[in-house]
């Protein structure tokens, strides 16, 4: 997952939406629980105070990218997680830790990467 994210930040906008405390990301950076990349926008929930079920933290990472619902693909380990974002029009894709590589190659072939 980590390879693809590369990829996919070399040709597009990347970014995270977390439900963890304000130091989460660097502390997740250094442990390589998330990938090495420039990530253009960072929606941590104890910074903006709501979290990922609830729709206000959606709306925050609308606002804060510009981009339309359907441009946004949102990628959670959480399937609660993914029924707002898919509310709001943006495309879900669920992650498993069992078969990672499915998920790879399916936003692989749908990015063209």
């Amino acid at each position: 997952m980590h390879e693809l994210a590369k990829k996919i930040a070399k040709k597009y906008k990347v970014g995270i939406l977390s439900n963890y405390y304000r130091n989460f990301f660097e502390e997740a950076t250094r442990q390589k629980f998330i990938p090495k990349i420039d990530f253009s926008y960072k929606i941590i929930s104890a910074e903006v105070g709501h979290m990922k079920l609830e729709p206000e933290i959606y709306k925050i990472a609308d606002e804060r990218c510009g981009y339309s619902g359907e441009e946004i693909f949102f990628i959670d380990d959480k399937k609660e997680n993914l029924f707002t974002a898919a509310k709001m029009g943006w495309r879900t894709f669920l992650f498993d830790y069992q078969n990672p590589e499915k998920l790879c190659e399916e936003i692989g072939r749908i990015l063209n990467i």
